[in-house]
């Protein structure tokens, strides 16, 4: 019984790899799982960090330069990510086409697999993970103080819309 309380959050995790976006197309995901998913959603969230930056350069007044270098960051961290990303895909196989059944329905065979799969997933998704928190370190260190509280806010409105934190005035 343990070990089937384990396999749901895994194999969900699973299905959350096949999700993760590329860092130039990633714009959603800025909350925060709590627990078994935190690491692939702060993955997702550096990820999707220059998508938002971009996205909002007018708001954050970004300068030319500053929207150049994001790109290129952007762009540099697509590529590093890319050979990863593919060796994700083969793991993930012919999954999202096949129909899967729910964990709960999962016979013990499936569920080693896919524990297996998980396994095997983890070093690729850390990898993922360190490059794109870089690179969102790398573009907060571009921006101007004024400029990161800008972001923050931002940040904490996409949250809220999101049922994510405390609205204001409540």
């Amino acid at each position: 019984m343990r070990a089937r309380s384990r396999v749901v959050p895994l194999l969900m995790a699973l299905a959350l790899c096949s999700a993760i976006p590329a860092v130039s197309t990633a714009q959603r995901g800025l909350g925060g799982l709590r627990g078994r998913g935190a690491g692939l959603m702060a993955a997702a969230q550096d990820a999707s960090l220059l998508g938002v930056i971009l996205t909002h350069r007018d708001d954050l007044k970004l300068s030319a330069e500053q929207v150049a270098t994001m790109r290129r960051i952007d762009s540099t961290t697509t590529a590093a990510n890319a050979p990863t990303m593919a060796k994700m895909r083969a793991l993930r196989g012919d999954s999202t086409t096949s129909a899967r059944p729910s964990p709960g329905l999962m016979t013990q065979e499936q569920r080693a697999m896919a524990v297996q799969k998980l396994q095997e997933a983890a070093p690729l998704l850390r990898e993922i993970g360190e490059r794109n928190a870089k690179a969102a370190d790398d573009a907060r260190a571009l921006l101007s103080q004024e400029q990161k509280d800008a972001l923050q806010k931002i940040l904490d409105e996409m949250a809220i819309g999101r049922g994510r934190g405390r609205r204001p005035g409540r």
